[in-house]
């Protein structure tokens, strides 16, 4: 497979479809290029496209996903996200469809099936009903979510989406999603109405206060610029993801050194939006 028709592969597997337009410009040639590279994605791989009229697409079938070549290519997460360069998805309903990664390994990395049908969900404003098991429910149950972005918070993946049956946003580690199927009903909530996600929490880091003086330098001088503290700004519905990411305290008295090094200083202002204890 040449270069190109491998990013055609990795394109078709974590977006599940391939059109003129999107593949024109991620890589910047002509409509008639890229008609024709499509073409010989088709010629070489027929059994991996169906053509969809209604969104004018060619979507991965599910011969695609269970080919044996297919599991063979290798199509990671990260190089996907490379090849488009963190360039938002335009999507008529919503703007822009932002994807928000790192560069740290996936252990519970997504499965393409899933990101794919949660990505072509949002580009299409459309609901899905999925077969979803967590820590607190670990028998599988079927949820009906409004999903709005796609977002690595830490080192898992998770769709932000709003839950029919809770009547509310709720976070979905998409590594627990079993199984996910769009339905052909408009989203309930839309991403403005999530307070959560649209309130940014400004988090002001300082240096743990049980380090010595000499030791608070080091991490100001590694972590804040050499400034005695830092604020980052933060969505609300990421914060608690954030602050475990880079492990800072939230209670100085039991969460020390050397396991904790930065802390929180605004812990009043931001309690609302930490995980539960």
């Amino acid at each position: 497979m040449t270069k190109t028709l491998e990013k055609l592969a990795s394109l078709l597997c974590w977006e599940g479809r391939l059109n003129n337009s999107r593949v024109r410009d991620l890589f910047n040639i002509n409509s008639v290029r890229a008609s024709q590279i499509i073409r010989d994605f088709r010629t070489e791989f027929p059994r991996w496209l169906n053509l969809d009229t209604k969104t004018r697409s060619y979507h991965a079938t599910k011969d695609f996903y269970n080919n044996p070549d297919f599991k063979k290519l290798d199509l990671d997460l990260q190089q996907y996200l490379a090849m488009t360069g963190g360039t938002p998805i335009f999507s008529p309903v919503q703007a822009d469809v932002p994807i928000i990664s790192n560069g740290i390994p996936d252990i519970s990395g997504p499965r393409p099936e899933i990101f794919s049908i949660m990505f072509e969900a949002i580009r299409r404003n459309l609901m899905v009903n999925i077969t979803y098991q967590s820590l607190a429910n670990p028998q599988p149950q079927e949820r009906k979510i409004s999903p709005h972005n796609i977002v690595k918070a830490g080192r898992r993946w998770h769709v932000r989406a709003y839950c029919n049956k809770h009547k509310d946003f709720r976070d979905y580690v998409l590594g627990r999603v079993l199984e996910a199927n769009v339905l052909n009903e408009p989203c309930e909530k839309q991403m403005a109405e999530d307070e959560r996600w649209m309130t940014q929490v400004p988090v002001r880091l300082i240096a743990h206060p049980s380090l010595s003086i000499e030791q608070m330098r080091v991490i100001q001088n590694e972590c804040f610029n050499m400034m005695s503290s830092k604020v980052d700004s933060c969505r609300g519905a990421l914060v608690g993801y954030y602050v475990q990411h880079i492990q800072a305290a939230v209670d100085i008295k039991n969460q020390c050194p050397p396991d904790y090094q930065i802390a929180v200083e605004n812990i009043s202002e931001i309690k609302q939006w930490l995980f539960p204890n």
